[in-house]
């Protein structure tokens, strides 16, 4: 009858449709792969020239050194001395007491009657470090840049580190009494950069605890919960939060949040729960809690995640990553800001990173498992984290940010005979080009 017809055309009408939509999304994975491939490539040629130019080297030292037999009264040619590199210099992060790296002689109140306070740090040297001194008197640096001594209270403590090119690092800060700590300056954020537009800011935050084939996790969601406390109530993230997420829900948060943000916007990810390494390729997965022991079919990969990202619009993304072998995500370490820059000098760096496309993973660790526990209700990294961005007051870069929490990270875990070491670099293939991602309290 015509009804029936009409019914199947009806049909065929919304198959079709269905039909084409699907091809629009296979099409833009397809692009996003492309995308992708096209920085492998990119990434391919750079080694393939690097390559052939060390072969030519090579065929040049051969012919000097074939020459040199045939005349052996010719003295050999001597090898051009190579450039100097200059290298940032050195980086002092105070553990305890937990001092964030603000401007200006920093006054530490005492906890109780104690006549002295172990004073605990870490110093990084990418040139080597020559010597390191607290007060004028030199002190022992372990293997992993860890210092530490005793320090009578009321005492102002400098601490200054001199790297092999000369450059120089200082820290510095007075020991009072608990009633002579002045109060913090609440205003200080706003006043230091008023005139920059930094963005929209919203979080995606996931914590995974009730694994439904995998063991139990104690903190995840704990770490989770105050991380998005955090993050909205004193640096204004419009917030999404996930409990014991599974993988569909986690893509989709993932695919809605591609489909509405603008260049305007900044996006955090937060993400505590089990993670994997599939050592076949050497790629780092996120397991839901419908994640299964023995296959692969719910896990969430780099891959997925990267390229999500790199087909977002958002101009900042920032990955924190509490979970096994999160290091995976990463592919290279990044230029530090200089220490003793102007207020003005600041504001200009600033002014430029907030122009450049940013793709960036904090991570827990490299590749290797991480501590569930250890600090308390949380994990050892979320307690950090949350610490430093409790204490900050002022603009907040991620490689500061990542700078005092990697040094307290690395001695807590020490503290329990576990060695774990934050990481913070771009993401492989998501589109960074040299951006930076900012914490703003109050924004």
């Amino acid at each position: 009858t015509l009804e029936q017809r009409l019914a199947e055309l009806r049909g065929q009408e919304d198959e079709l449709l269905q039909r084409r939509q699907e091809v629009s999304e296979r099409e833009a994975a397809i692009a996003a792969r492309e995308r992708a491939f096209a920085g492998r490539n990119q990434e391919l040629a750079r080694l393939d020239a690097e390559i052939e130019r060390l072969r030519r080297e090579a065929a040049q030292w051969e012919g000097a050194s074939a020459e040199r037999q045939a005349a052996p009264d010719v003295p050999p040619p001597q090898a051009p001395d190579p450039p100097p590199v200059d290298l940032p210099g050195p980086t002092i992060h105070l553990i305890e007491p937990p001092i964030p790296a603000t401007r200006g002689l920093q006054i530490v109140a005492s906890v109780g009657p104690a006549a002295e306070r172990l004073v605990v740090g870490r110093v990084e040297a990418p040139a080597g470090l020559v010597a390191l001194t607290l007060n004028g008197a030199e002190s022992a640096v372990d293997a992993r840049g860890i210092f530490q001594a005793h320090v009578p209270m009321g005492t102002r403590v400098a601490v200054v580190a001199i790297d092999r090119q000369g450059k120089r690092a200082a820290r510095e800060f007075r020991l009072v009494p608990p009633d002579a700590a002045p109060a913090p300056d609440r205003g200080r954020a706003r006043a230091e950069a008023p005139a920059l537009d930094f963005g929209r800011y919203l979080a995606l935050v996931i914590g995974n605890d009730a694994y439904q084939d995998l063991p139990r996790l104690a903190t995840a969601g704990n770490d989770a919960e105050a991380v998005a406390q955090v993050l909205q109530r004193k640096y204004g993230f419009q917030m999404r939060l996930l409990r014991d997420a599974t993988r569909y829900q986690i893509l989709s948060a993932l695919n809605e949040l591609r489909a509405t943000l603008t260049e305007r916007d900044n996006l955090l990810i937060y993400y505590a729960g089990h993670g994997e390494l599939d050592q076949a390729n050497m790629r780092g997965h996120w397991l839901p809690v419908d994640a299964e022991r023995d296959s692969t079919a719910n896990w969430i990969s780099n891959v997925a995640v990267t390229d999500i990202l790199n087909a977002m619009s958002a101009r900042r993304v920032l990955v924190v990553a509490d979970s096994c072998y999160s290091g995976a995500l990463t592919r290279s370490t990044l230029a530090r800001l200089e220490a003793g820059m102007t207020p003005a000098a600041r504001e200009a760096w600033m002014r430029a990173m907030l122009q450049k496309r940013a793709r960036l993973a904090l991570t827990s660790g490299g590749l290797q498992p991480v501590l569930d526990q250890g600090g308390g209700r949380h994990s050892i990294f979320a307690r950090v984290f949350l610490e430093v961005l409790q204490a900050n007051q002022e603009v907040l870069e991620g490689a500061r940010l990542f700078g005092e929490l990697a040094a307290r990270v690395t001695w807590a875990a020490e503290g329990v005979r576990f060695e774990q070491t934050p990481q913070y670099a771009p993401i492989q293939f998501a589109g960074h080009e040299s951006g930076e991602f900012f914490f703003v309290p109050g924004s």
